[in-house]
């Protein structure tokens, strides 16, 4: 059943975000967790790709998304 909710936006940020954990973040969580953080250069890669404040405007460092980018 489609999801009246979302646009075809928000269908290709969830799988560009999903790409992103698979890539970045699975392969990394048992060293995060024995470290007890995640490392910076993690973080510095999801603020490129702009997972970090997605709904924020783009003048304040976010990706111009809605709050449904959230």
């Amino acid at each position: 059943m489609k999801r009246v909710i979302y646009s075809e936006e928000h269908d290709l940020f969830r799988n560009a975000f999903r790409s992103f954990v698979e890539r970045e973040v699975v392969p990394n969580q048992a060293r995060w967790r024995e470290d007890g953080m995640v490392d910076r250069e993690t973080w510095r890669k999801a603020g490129e790709a702009g997972f970090l404040c997605p709904w924020m405007e783009e003048e304040h460092g976010g990706a111009g998304g809605d709050f449904l980018h959230s």
